[in-house]
């Protein structure tokens, strides 16, 4: 007779000669199997033991390496940082946006995939939304205007130079980055070669007035502030600070000096993201 180990019914009386020799669970008298070598049956060994899934453990450094090794999670980073430097909403790069900064700046952003993190043209156009010929007509035209145009290589080596400091998990929203006021002031006064105070004087000297609306406009693309709490910094109305803001985010559209003076300002302000205090 073939006993089966997970039999829990207990024998009773007198043990017979079959039952010589024969290992019975000492907790509930099942029979237990020759493979079995323990006291105790595996019904009593599971329920002291529950068997139970543990995710593998990895330490924080090794799983941050892993994951900025992701090409989606350094495609996001490059993507982030060309949305910065050529102030385009990330998320416009990977929409439909079709303004004519957009599309560079998409032009570009398809580049770098294509170039830092080496996946294929079918992959960068699933992650951009494109189709592939899409994507390797923009590497072509990014190959060749490289070479012919030397704002946009500048522009593509700020890219570069930024995107490993970028959050790589989610695109950011323009606009609402947390950069310190005092950081952008003093990044506008570096490019104009005043002091930061000056800009936060009531003056309205050509010297200091575009300055101005320039922190205006990056204070209020690159931190939380509103434009009544920025117009409260200069001390200003918020109209005027209103008025400052749409002049420098019009003139950019026309003014390619205008812009570029903009866009340098708001790269350096990105590289040393400092935290409001």
């Amino acid at each position: 007779m073939q006993f089966i180990e997970n039999s829990h019914s207990e024998r009773s009386g007198p043990m017979t000669d079959h039952d010589h020799g024969t290992r019975r669970c000492k907790l509930c008298g099942a029979v237990l199997s020759q493979y079995n070598k323990g006291n105790v049956c595996t019904h009593h060994t599971q329920a002291a033991f529950p068997v139970t899934y543990k995710e593998p453990q990895m330490k924080a450094g090794l799983k941050e390496a892993f994951k900025e090794g992701l090409p989606g999670f350094r495609a996001t980073r490059i993507v982030n940082a060309t949305g910065s430097v050529f102030a385009v909403d990330p998320r416009g790069i990977r929409s439909g946006l079709v303004s004519k900064n957009a599309i560079v700046a998409r032009q570009v952003a398809t580049y770098l995939i294509r170039e830092d993190v080496g996946q294929s043209f079918p992959w960068i156009g699933r992650f951009l939304g494109r189709h592939h010929s899409t994507v390797i007509h923009c590497c072509e035209v990014m190959e060749r205007a490289i070479k012919t145009d030397e704002a946009l290589a500048e522009k593509i080596e700020a890219v570069r130079h930024l995107y490993p400091d970028m959050p790589g998990d989610t695109l950011l929203t323009l606009g609402r980055l947390r950069i310190s006021t005092a950081r952008v002031l003093d990044t506008v006064a570096s490019l104009f070669d005043i002091r930061p105070e000056m800009i936060l004087k009531k003056w309205n000297s050509h010297l200091v007035v575009l300055p101005r609306q320039i922190a205006t406009y990056l204070l209020h693309e690159t931190t939380e502030r509103s434009l009544p709490e920025i117009a409260r910094i200069f001390r200003q109305n918020h109209t005027t600070c209103l008025y400052g803001y749409r002049k420098i985010k019009n003139a950019m559209e026309g003014d390619e000096k205008l812009r570029d003076i903009v866009l340098r300002a708001q790269t350096l302000c990105l590289q040393d993201n400092g935290s409001e205090e």
